[in-house]
């Protein structure tokens, strides 16, 4: 099994990654599952529903997670996500 490369917190020991880890199919699954679908992303501003009642489809990271979301405002105008 893959695994994510450590990150040196002390920029005087860190190096680059190698070469690996930007091409190897595995690791970049590895990487979606662990970081991308774990973390949260702006979807977009609240000015897409406006109106109590509009729902605003999207992509959550296009050909990268490739999540399909809705933003949407509800009756109370009250900011949601499904």
């Amino acid at each position: 099994m893959a695994e994510l490369p450590r990150i040196e917190p002390d920029i005087r020991r860190a190096a680059t990654m190698s070469s690996r880890f930007y091409s190897d199919p595995a690791l970049f699954e590895l990487a979606r599952e662990r970081a991308f679908a774990r973390s949260r992303r702006l979807v977009g501003d609240e000015s897409r529903v406006k109106v109590p009642g509009q729902v605003h489809p999207f992509t959550l990271l296009e050909d990268l997670l490739d999540e399909p979301l809705l933003l949407t405002r509800d009756r109370d105008e009250m900011l949601g996500r499904e």
